[in-house]
């Protein structure tokens, strides 16, 4: 894994996840958020950054027969890229993203 020249061995941090998932009117409500905190890892020589994710989502999927299912997900991200360059400036974008769908099990 490559993006922007940093490798996956030049990164460390932590994750942490949680979720949850309840049937409701015949469906299932499913909710989660996430949070990562990541930085330059020690073993790089000149450190210049760090990472905060945040991020949440909330969907509903409903059967519609035994192998097919109708759902809908939305959710809501945030990064705060902090670059330690003396000229660098925070960024911090965040993102939308929605989609719905069938699935159909064969």
């Amino acid at each position: 894994l490559k993006a922007d020249g940093v490798s996956a061995q030049m990164v460390e941090g932590w994750g942490l996840n949680l979720s949850v998932a309840a049937p409701v009117c015949g469906g299932t409500v499913m909710a989660g958020a996430s949070y990562l905190d990541a930085k330059q890892a020690d073993s790089v020589k000149d450190k210049k950054f760090d990472l905060n994710r945040y991020r949440v989502g909330v969907g509903y999927k409903y059967p519609l027969s035994k192998r097919t299912d109708v759902y809908a997900v939305a959710g809501y991200g945030k990064d705060e890229f902090k670059n330690k360059a003396a000229d660098a400036a925070k960024v911090k974008p965040s993102y939308a993203t929605a989609m719905f769908g069938i699935k159909h099990s064969f």
